[in-house]
């Protein structure tokens, strides 16, 4: 993806993330939120189904339309291809794409797995904070196991 383009998506992104929510579900606060909630509220429905793949294809559009209409995006959706090294795609790079990730070791994970020094440390989803790039102060409100989950936006890239 072209530096431009990442940066008008990164934009978009950002422009939902500051726009107040516009769905009931509990807990959302942003038009971000609506979305995320969406997923998390039909996920045991949507995802051991055969309509999981055009579920989710409509989803995308409609995401990709908020991002166009809400936030005067003239890009297409993204999207991660194949790469040898996933953690090594330029995707992820904290300077001209969505940032990395990093491991917060002095606090539970969203799950409440403590990453401390003096533990075992988990290779799972869900213990890395993103510390750089677009969204690294981005506080995530929803999650999973709970509705209401605040936490930092994490990534495990492995």
């Amino acid at each position: 993806m072209h530096l431009k383009k990442k940066s008008d998506y990164i934009e978009a992104v950002k422009c939902l993330q500051s726009k107040p929510a516009t769905t009931s579900f509990q807990g959302v606060r942003t038009r971000f939120d609506d979305f995320q909630a969406l997923h998390i509220n039909l996920a045991e429905v949507i995802h051991a189904v055969g309509q999981f793949l055009g579920w989710h294809r409509q989803f995308l559009f409609v995401y990709e339309k908020a991002l166009r209409e809400e936030c005067g995006y003239q890009g297409a959706q993204s999207y991660v291809s194949s790469f040898p090294d996933i953690a090594k795609s330029p995707i992820f790079d904290p300077h001209t794409s969505f940032g990395g990730n990093d491991v917060d070791s002095t606090h539970p994970d969203m799950f409440g797995t403590d990453h401390s020094p003096a533990t075992n440390r988990s290779s799972g989803w869900g213990e890395r904070c993103v510390k750089d790039g677009p969204f690294a102060s981005y506080e995530v409100v929803l999650g999973p196991g709970k509705l209401i989950n605040d936490h930092s936006l994490v990534r495990n890239i492995n």
